[in-house]
């Protein structure tokens, strides 16, 4: 081989050697990138794991509450009808007392 060869190869491998140390660099960048989007997502899951968990919270206690009003509701509608119960049977009897 001629020295022109040689030192033409030597320039292509050199060349070759700056591309992969470039292509290092640009994996290693997209590795801390994808890292960083990892732990990104994470804090998200557990962002909405807490806000699930308080509207599941929150759930729970509009259901206690529908469930203590529809009792509040039933049992003001026996307190007004023995209400005018009573008062028919007062009413009837003339007296209050």
């Amino acid at each position: 081989m001629t020295q022109n060869a040689l030192m033409s190869n030597v320039a292509a491998i050199s060349e070759m050697l700056q591309e992969v140390e470039l292509n290092e660099e640009k994996t290693k960048r997209a590795i801390s990138e994808a890292n960083q989007a990892g732990n990104d997502i994470l804090v998200k899951v557990e962002e909405l794991k807490e806000m699930t968990a308080h509207a599941m919270e929150d759930n729970s206690k509009v259901l206690y509450i529908k469930r203590y009003c529809g009792t509040i509701f039933v049992f003001i509608s026996c307190l007004k009808r023995y209400l005018l119960f009573f008062l028919q049977y007062v009413g009837g009897r003339g007296d209050f007392c």
